[in-house]
């Protein structure tokens, strides 16, 4: 008989190792004890506890089915079975709300969320049940089981919108994750009713949490490589957690900032700047006790109590163990940092405020720690309005078009200009320029879809100035570093020019010389693309940035902006920039590239440029951005000629 049973629960056997591999690892591996966190360990106990009843319940049905025993074991088993669902789809609630605030409406919902369970919970237990025994099998069925089954089946769905309505706040791999455990235990439930002596619960059971385990819970995802402090996806989930939970009390992170980051890292290397972030990151948690996190490139944080004299012990500490010098491969090095103090929630209520805030700060008057100040927190209040200004300009067409012509010295006249994005609103903050809208886009994931409408505005507008028989050779449109390094760019912007109608080479494409140096072989491959497809490219802000002249030739861009940076200083009586700016004019001739000098504002940088063989000039001399009507006029009156006194 016991070699029989064996062979009944083999496949259990085999799933109950299965989870305890998965315990094992879990338990083993250093981890924030987080509300996510505590929902996970309670999955993985409760499907142990869940499979030793499936065992149980195999053999009370086949050999004592008329037992008290079996009756216990069963309704133990429909407990269990139903819980482990539940808490699946409370797992997926969890993860969801992350982001949110767990205030009392979240508290309510939960509740209202756990009603269901609750239920068929005493349905399973209080309904009647039956035993079906056979050749085949057995298997039990009734009431009991009918009411376990509806909550099943409610979670199941309950999970499926969940992954809808929370979309935005799951990765897509946590999505994914959550839709293949939903997808697994619909599948269970079919076999299971088409053969209802199939025991496969338990493996549905093990595939759930085995895919939960590497896809949200694994502590890869956590942990900083370079380091082995947590990481900012770990920083996320714990700063929400501390500030919003209820019984949590505010306190102070305190941000450890290295100053000089880019200079080691250029003087270094990045390999060798990562080993120095190492040892700071061990002789930190070897002197303070707390979990310590690397929430940037060059910015630690640490948890300490609202307590002043706590935080002034952990700042001499910490100051203490970063000014002694760090060895290096034989190399001695002095790291200059300084510590921020930030009072939460009060003065930062989002993980990205304290890297804003981090960032902003610095050392003053040789102080090592430093706080928080006003005109910090107005920077991060105004970052937050403006975040919303953009948000709804994506969502109901906030931006809008303006244009700054741009003169060809051979035919004398403006036939083309460059696109310049603004937002609508100017009642809110005023006219906010692009430079502090467009980083905000990128940094929260809009820039793409901004760029695209920019993009389709463009195209449409070179159709409507074509169609009141004005010659216009081309209009240079900006795409960022992250547009030209994303997969779907080329194909996204030719749709746009083919709906529109247009020869590509109406579109002359500008990136600046540091997206190219940063993500040179994505880069490279979406600019062969957009010439393929006919478009032109101009190096926007030449000198600005890395200057790579090598990657300047292997990328074969069609013009060169030179920036005004380098063009002022030749008219304000310096003779050396004077001179390095006719032989860089010259060095750009040579290497066979189109000239657009920016910035120009007077008659004598004109003829300056000019006669030094610049191909077009663009500025305030001519036209100041203009919306597309005043653009269209000022086509019509300046056909050929240059007029002066503009």
């Amino acid at each position: 008989m016991i070699w029989d049973f064996i062979n009944l629960i083999k496949l259990q056997i085999a799933e109950a190792c299965f989870l305890i591999v998965i315990l094992i690892i879990y338990t083993r591996s250093r981890r924030l004890n987080l509300l996510v966190n505590k929902c996970f360990k309670l999955i993985l106990g409760c499907s142990l506890i869940y499979l030793i009843f499936d065992k149980m319940t195999v053999y009370t049905v086949n050999y004592a089915w008329d037992s008290s025993l079996n009756f216990f074991a069963h309704k133990v088993f429909f407990v269990l079975l139903l819980t482990n669902v539940f808490l699946f789809s409370f797992y997926l609630e969890v993860c969801g709300n992350l982001h949110t605030v767990f205030n009392v409406k979240w508290i309510i919902i939960s509740i209202l969320y756990f009603v269901p369970y609750v239920v068929c919970t005493i349905g399973a237990i209080a309904a009647p049940m039956i035993y079906i025994r056979s050749s085949n099998g057995a298997y039990s069925d009734g009431p009991a089981v009918y009411f376990m089954v509806a909550g099943i089946v409610f979670y199941l769905i309950a999970m499926a919108i969940e992954v809808v309505r929370h979309k935005k706040n799951l990765t897509t791999i946590q999505r994914n994750s959550f839709v293949s455990v939903v997808v697994v235990w619909f599948v269970f439930l079919g076999i299971q009713a088409l053969n209802r002596y199939a025991l496969l619960s338990g493996m549905a059971m093990s595939i759930s949490v085995f895919i939960l385990f590497f896809s949200c819970e694994n502590p890869i995802l956590f942990i900083d490589e370079s380091t082995g402090a947590h990481n900012f996806k770990a920083f996320e989930t714990y700063f929400v957690e501390e500030c919003f939970c209820f019984g949590k009390r505010p306190f102070n992170l305190v941000c450890i900032v290295i100053d000089d980051s880019e200079i080691l890292k250029a003087s270094l290397g990045l390999g060798k700047y990562e080993q120095v972030l190492n040892q700071a990151t061990q002789r930190i948690t070897d002197t303070v006790a707390g979990t310590l996190f690397r929430i940037s490139d060059s910015i630690l944080a640490i948890r300490v109590e609202l307590d002043d004299s706590i935080l002034t012990c952990v700042s001499r500490n910490i100051e203490r163990q970063l000014l002694e010098p760090f060895n290096v491969s034989d190399t001695t090095i002095q790291v200059r940092s300084h510590l921020l103090a930030i009072k939460c929630p009060s003065e930062a209520s989002k993980p990205e405020d304290v890297l804003d805030l981090a960032n902003m700060s610095h050392s003053t008057d040789g102080e090592y720690l430093v706080y928080v100040e006003p005109d910090m927190l107005e920077k991060i209040r105004r970052k937050g309005i403006l975040l919303g200004m953009v948000k709804n300009a994506v969502e109901n067409d906030g931006f809008e078009v303006y244009f700054q012509p741009i003169y060809s010295v051979r035919h004398q006249c403006c036939m083309s200009s460059e696109a310049l994005v603004r937002l609508k609103d100017t009642t809110t903050l005023g006219f906010v320029s692009p430079e502090e809208f467009v980083p905000i886009a990128e940094q929260n994931g809009m820039v793409l879809k901004l760029g695209e409408v920019v993009f389709r505005k463009v195209c449409e507008a070179i159709n409507e100035i074509r169609a009141e028989g004005i010659r216009l050779d081309c209009i240079e449109v900006n795409l960022s570093t992250l547009q030209m390094v994303n997969e779907g760019v080329v194909k996204n912007f030719t749709s746009i020019i083919k709906d529109n109608k247009l020869p590509a080479g109406s579109l002359n494409l500008e990136v600046t010389e540091t997206a190219a140096v940063e993500s040179a072989s994505l880069f490279e491959r979406n600019m062969k693309a957009f010439k393929a497809a006919g478009c032109t490219f101009s190096m926007d802000d030449f000198g600005t940035g890395y200057s790579n002249l090598s990657s300047m030739a292997d990328l074969a861009y069609d013009i060169v902006k030179i920036d005004k940076s380098l063009i002022w200083p030749a008219f304000d009586g310096n003779t050396k920039a004077a001179l390095m700016l006719k032989r860089i004019i010259l060095m750009l001739k040579d290497m066979g590239f189109q000239i657009v000098a920016e910035g120009v504002e007077t008659k004598e940088m004109v003829d300056f440029l000019s006669d030094n063989g610049v191909d077009y000039l663009q500025g305030y001399y001519f036209s100041r951005p203009v919306p597309m009507q005043q653009y269209v006029e000022y086509l019509r009156e300046h056909p050929a000629v240059i007029r002066t006194g503009m």
